[in-house]
């Protein structure tokens, strides 16, 4: 019993010689990668708009099958996404492309072709 008192002596003696600001660094650290919620909208072509709460760490590819679930659209590779008019890949995250609150995203129907008819 001794020892194991002497042992959690030695490791809070240790732990109250360590500065503060290691503690601080790592809470900062932690707190940034923890995802935040993010409020975004979908404009489709018709003008209207789907709204969507989701993580900051969330792969574009859910929040567009779940664009396509609500509008009916069977597969989300039918759609193309655009954030200030860039395509958006279905692989990054709402951080790496720096969606803020009430971001809009537009969401198109893709068109293959657009020749003339005689």
């Amino acid at each position: 019993m001794g020892e194991k008192n002497s042992f959690t002596l030695i490791i809070c003696l240790y732990l109250l010689s360590l500065p503060i600001s290691n503690f601080s660094k790592k809470a900062e650290k932690k707190m940034a990668e923890e995802p935040s919620k993010v409020k975004l909208k979908i404009k489709s072509q018709d003008g209207t708009f789907v709204h969507f709460e989701v993580n900051s760490s969330i792969i574009m590819k859910e929040l567009f099958e779940a664009y396509c679930k609500k509008k009916q659209i069977i597969d989300y590779k039918t759609v193309r996404f655009f954030f200030d008019e860039k395509r958006i890949s279905s692989r990054n995250t709402v951080n790496e492309l720096g969606l803020e609150d009430g971001d809009q995203i537009d969401a198109m129907l893709f068109q293959v072709g657009g020749g003339y008819a005689r």
